[in-house]
């Protein structure tokens, strides 16, 4: 239909089959039928990824995001991402391990985003304006090792007992 336009047709694919699968399926199904993508925990990163490096490719000076009159350009956005993501690898991200992401929007969330998704990670978002209690409770239940975070926020989390990588 016409809310389908430009979404790429693996996605579409993808979206379509997990409708259709009954309720009680879910959590033995793990593959799309195009069999690209794993449903649940990988869905939309390869996309995602694939696009902002085509992007990057075609048109390393295009403006690839608009926040509170900033801007970055697709070089910007895929070196950022790739130091972070980079980063952290180093300090073991990985598959199995959860990000947190505590970060007001800004250019700074696509990016982190961006980097926990290349380093194969989860991210887990946390809102800064939440109560302190709540994002500790809330890292510790998701396993976080990692945590990026503007620097109030991360000066926050370490005062208050979090001993992970930030």
């Amino acid at each position: 239909g016409s809310e389908d336009a430009g979404l790429p047709p693996s996605i579409l694919s993808a979206c379509h089959e997990v409708v259709s699968i009954p309720s009680e399926r879910y959590s033995s199904y793990n593959v799309a039928s195009a069999g690209s993508i794993v449903l649940y925990d990988r869905l939309i990163a390869p996309e995602i990824l694939e696009l902002v490096g085509a992007q990057a490719a075609r048109t390393p000076a295009g403006v690839a995001l608009e926040w509170a009159g900033a801007t970055l350009t697709y070089a910007t956005l895929e070196g950022c991402a790739c130091a972070l993501g980079a980063w952290l690898v180093a300090y073991g991200a990985s598959a199995d391990r959860v990000v947190a992401l505590e970060l007001h929007r800004s250019l700074e969330q696509v990016v982190g985003m961006l980097g926990v998704l290349l380093a194969g990670g989860a991210y887990l978002p946390l809102d800064p304006t939440w109560p302190l209690e709540r994002r500790q409770f809330i890292v510790a239940d998701g396993g976080c090792r990692q945590l990026v975070a503007q620097s109030p926020h991360a000066a926050e989390l370490v005062g208050s007992g979090f001993d992970g990588t930030v």
